[in-house]
């Protein structure tokens, strides 16, 4: 296969089709709540897809929903860090050009109304394309997070949903990378007022008039 003729099969909406063609399966066995999310357990918890151009096939070669992740493609930095990378892989000549990671869970449900629910992470990344977004399993809602930041999901309460990050590779020279850190859903509660000095001045002066009354 030439090499335009490899550019030309290396669709964007890529990530799109494997997040969607898993959801089926993962939402039946969704995480109550966003699982291992500093990678502190490694990658438990999380599932991941990639594809590499197999060279002696002359044949791009889809894995999944692997759990097994190679090193080659995926890298633990520590400190609530990992990095997914195009590279050569399984051999020296075949090309790993897409690489994602993923998880389905539920979002937490508020605790109390009026609660905030905020999902934070720093993403950065050099290559031809980058994505992170959290999609609802009904596909009715869709989060950008690229650039990473802080985000109010507070609608997003008791969906089930999957975040994903992928990077892709579209020019054949690999070394794309992609560098999640920090991500985290906290649920901020609503801080409750302490009555004002004219208020409880108000009070009292209700109350004595209450009693003067009686």
């Amino acid at each position: 296969m030439s090499q335009s003729s490899r550019i030309s099969t290396r669709l964007t909406s890529r990530h799109w089709l494997f997040v969607v063609g898993f959801i089926t399966l993962l939402s039946t066995n969704a995480n109550a709540t966003l699982l291992n999310s500093d990678f502190s357990a490694g990658f438990s918890g999380w599932f991941g897809d990639y594809t590499y151009y197999d060279i002696s096939e002359d044949n791009n070669i889809d894995i999944l929903g692997t759990t097994t992740f190679p090193t080659e493609l995926y890298q633990l930095n520590g400190g609530g860090s990992v990095t997914l990378m195009t590279a050569l892989y399984p051999t020296g000549d075949d090309e790993a050009w897409f690489v994602s990671l993923f998880q389905s869970f539920d979002v937490d449900t508020l605790l109390a109304p009026g609660n905030q629910l905020l999902l934070s992470l720093a993403v950065v990344g050099a290559g031809d394309i980058l994505g992170a977004q959290l999609v609802s399993d009904d596909l009715s809602k869709t989060l950008n997070l690229n650039g990473g930041g802080t985000f109010d999901i507070t609608d997003w309460a008791g969906i089930s949903a999957t975040i994903t990050f992928y990077v892709e590779d579209f020019d054949t020279f690999l070394g794309d990378s992609l560098t999640i850190s920090n991500l985290a859903i906290t649920q901020v509660t609503r801080d409750v007022p302490e009555p004002s000095m004219f208020a409880l001045l108000a009070l009292a002066g209700i109350l004595a008039l209450r009693r003067k009354l009686n």
